[in-house]
């Protein structure tokens, strides 16, 4: 099963975009894409943890989630017996959801319980394997020929893997450990990680996670490491500017649409967009329209009503559009329990302590699913990170985490 967990995250860093547009075959009019088949892995995980039920539900963080899933499974069944094999089709897109599941068919072996070292290190392979496919796709994107472009410039990266990219270098930047050269090329790894991501000229990613980081170091009274990073960072971006001086235009001009959102044609078309869903999704207040309609949204454009097939880059709206009123409050709740219950587990946890990293890091990705999804969708490893979170706060009930200490003090940039 690891090999398995191992081959979705890579898959799904490296060539997203491959992977949702290869077709295998087709099943009379239902065409099965390259998606479907890494979507079996989540498939055989669900069949794979029903023995260890006890495990997903032996805490409130992983029974509210379970109610998500069951939920969208309601609404998949729903839009099943409206729209017939179209519901399937559209559920891909909540698929992220269900790879919950995926950390603890590969933990839980035999019945027995994983420990939270084993948990880390499948955290830590986790985020440096999805790191590592979206790397490797920004050197060989373009030889490929799967480079795309928009107003502002070409791009390589898509959001989804700057933010593996971005997870890595909070990764480095706010949990590196030793001293002297170590320390000073771990500093500039993260910095480097953290610069390409902005150059990626993606900004619901940098915006979410750096954010969200930069609110971490200030409330842990770490004032002097935002400065040490932005400094540095600044002085690294000035000369990969002066450098590549296209590049850097274009970088800055997709941040520029952040600040001024009038020059931002991406954004007023999102907003556009996101208003015609949050009025069709009034219609089906309680439990949405279900899953098979896909996506017609009406919106006034520059030359009358125009429509949209495209969704509505906000997994919130896209959730109500789908799954009414209960799925998104039943996400909202999953998530703020989970966040809070992740920062309770920190409270117990020594700075010395390897756990306390992986806390850190799982409840950074959490918050900033609140800013990511209102600008764009959950990253495809959010439940993943969900179930990595859940299993960790399990061990940390059982006085397990304490017991993984860091070889050397940990230190943030």
């Amino acid at each position: 099963m690891r090999n398995l967990y191992f081959i979705y995250i890579f898959a799904l860093s490296f060539v997203p975009v491959l992977v949702q547009e290869t077709l295998l075959f087709n099943i009379g009019t239902f065409g099965v894409y390259l998606t479907d088949a890494l979507d079996c892995i989540v498939l055989f995980a669900i069949l794979r943890t029903l023995p260890v039920r006890k495990g997903l539900l032996c805490s409130v963080e992983g029974v509210l989630f379970v109610l998500l899933l069951i939920w969208l499974i309601v609404e998949i069944l729903l839009g099943f017996t409206r729209f017939g094999y179209r519901a399937l089709g559209e559920s891909r897109t909540v698929m992220n959801f269900f790879s919950f599941v995926l950390p603890y068919a590969v933990l839980y072996r035999k019945r027995r319980s994983p420990s939270a070292e084993e948990t880390l290190r499948l955290l830590r392979g986790t985020v440096l394997c999805a790191a590592a496919g979206a790397l490797l796709f920004f050197f060989l994107g373009p030889f490929m020929g799967m480079t795309t472009s928009d107003y502002r410039g070409e791009k390589v990266l898509g959001s989804q893997q700057t933010f593996y990219v971005l997870v890595s270098a909070v990764w480095l930047l706010a949990m590196r450990p030793g001293r002297g050269v170590a320390r000073t090329s771990t500093l500039l790894l993260g910095v480097v990680l953290l610069l390409l991501a902005v150059f990626s000229k993606n900004r619901a990613a940098v915006v979410a996670l750096g954010v969200v980081f930069s609110f971490y170091l200030l409330f842990s009274g770490r004032l002097r490491s935002v400065l040490g990073i932005a400094l540095i960072g600044l002085l690294m971006f000035l000369s990969a500017w002066f450098i590549f001086p296209k590049m850097g235009d274009e970088a800055i001009g997709a941040l520029q649409g952040i600040s001024d959102p009038s020059t931002d044609q991406d954004f007023q078309w999102r907003v556009l967009v996101q208003d015609a869903a949050l009025e069709q999704g009034l219609s089906n207040l309680w439990m949405g329209e279900g899953f098979g309609n896909y996506y017609e949204l009406t919106y006034p454009g520059q030359y009358g009503m125009e429509v949209s097939q495209a969704p509505p880059h906000n997994q919130f709206l896209t959730l109500f559009l789908k799954a009414g009123v209960i799925g998104v409050v039943l996400c909202l709740v999953a998530m703020t329990v989970f966040c809070f219950r992740l920062f309770q587990g920190l409270s117990g946890i020594s700075r010395n302590s390897l756990a306390r990293s992986g806390f850190v890091l799982i409840l950074l990705i959490v918050i900033s699913q609140f800013l990511y999804g209102m600008a764009y969708d959950f990253i495809p490893f959010y439940g993943i990170y969900c179930g990595l979170g859940c299993i960790l706060l399990k061990c940390s009930g059982s006085g397990s985490v304490e017991s993984v200490a860091e070889p050397a003090p940990v230190e943030t940039a």
